[in-house]
Parts: C-alpha cells; sequence; structure tokens
C-alpha cells in the first residue's frame, strides 16, 4: 500500500523533472466541464488565504503551495512545481466532495471526503470534513505565521506532518469555479494510486 509519504514525494520528484520542458501547457483547451457545483459566495463571504510550506519526513522533501478558504463554499490546495510555481496538484473540499486534480498525469478523482480520508487515514476519517476543516482555520485568521498538522487543513494524504502557514490574510479574493479539461481522464482512488510514474 502506498504510504502518505510516498503518495506525494513520489509525484513531486516526478514533477522537478518536468522543469527541464518549461511551463506546463495548463490553458489552450477549447472546452472545459466544470467539476463542482457549489454555491456562488456573495462579496460578503468570508474567505482567508495562506501560503504554505512543509518538509516530509520521510525523505526530506519539501512541498510549497497555496490555500483559499471561502466560508461554507469551498477549500482549496494547490501545491506547486519548484522555482516555476505552476500548479501540480489541486485538492478542493466543499461540504459534499472532494476532488483531486493531477496536472502531471492529466486525471483527476473525485470522491466523498470520508471515503478519500479513509484511504490515507483511516482511524480519523470522519474528522475530515468542510465544517470542520473551516472552524479550525478561522482561529488562525488572526494570525500572520501559524505551524499545523496536515489534517487541520483537510489534507489526510500528508496526515500528521507540520505544516508552516504564512501569509495568512482575511482579505477578499477572486473567487473561480474549479473546472477540468476535457482532456482529462476520471479514475477511481484506488486506479490513481496504481498510476507508475
Amino acid at each position: 500500500m502506498t504510504t502518505l509519504y510516498s503518495f506525494i514525494s513520489r509525484r513531486y520528484c516526478f514533477v522537478i523533472g518536468f522543469l527541464l520542458l518549461g511551463a506546463f501547457l495548463l490553458a489552450g483547451c477549447a472546452s472545459t466541464r466544470t467539476a463542482l457545483f457549489t454555491r456562488i459566495p456573495t462579496s460578503n463571504t468570508r474567505q482567508l488565504s495562506a501560503r504554505f510550506s512543509a518538509t516530509l519526513p520521510q525523505d526530506n522533501q519539501k512541498v510549497k503551495g497555496l490555500i483559499k478558504l471561502t466560508h461554507a463554499t469551498d477549500l482549496q490546495l494547490s501545491f506547486r512545481a519548484p522555482v516555476v510555481g505552476n500548479e501540480v496538484i489541486r485538492i478542493v473540499l466543499t461540504k459534499d466532495s472532494i476532488l483531486m486534480i493531477d496536472r502531471i498525469h492529466k486525471c483527476y478523482v473525485k470522491t466523498t471526503s470520508y471515503l478519500f480520508a479513509k484511504q490515507f487515514d483511516p482511524n480519523h476519517a470522519s474528522e475530515y470534513s468542510l465544517q470542520k476543516t473551516e472552524k479550525k482555520m478561522w482561529k488562525l485568521s488572526k494570525k500572520q505565521t501559524a505551524v499545523v498538522r496536515a489534517s487541520t487543513l483537510g489534507c489526510p494524504i500528508m496526515n500528521e506532518t507540520e505544516v508552516m502557514l504564512y501569509k495568512i490574510s482575511t482579505e477578499p479574493f477572486t473567487w473561480r469555479t474549479t473546472t477540468i479539461s476535457s482532456r482529462y481522464k476520471q479514475l477511481t482512488l484506488d486506479e490513481y494510486l496504481k498510476i507508475e510514474d
């Protein structure tokens, strides 16, 4: 079984090799389909954003990215490639689903937060929900930096890894519906974990 840490680090090493190819061609596809159907937040909806950085204890691989939380709508975790900063993996947690988009393998997984968490953190699978994650995140809203567990961010993949949050802000940001190119293939979580890099 793929471990929590090898799941991220294996794909992250793969990403570094792709840096030689330059920027990823994420645009240019004429048709996209909406992957999530959430209510559109109003201008008064509370939002929180931050940058994050973590070192995976298994092999000291560093992962960085962005987190965006829109109250009662969704939480987005965007893992970024080093140097160029292009998005590699996006995880979107909503009230009733979780979506993971893999930009490298051009595929995505959509399931419930409980089933997703059960694969990586079965003993605490019920703790992963947008509502519970929000409560934890709003407690950090008055800080500029904080160190939390990945589970606090609703991310069961890294589980107990310590994550540094910085540039925490409650300033409004532009919310966009997450869409997926029609070229991306939908996989089950089990199928995704069997991908060979």
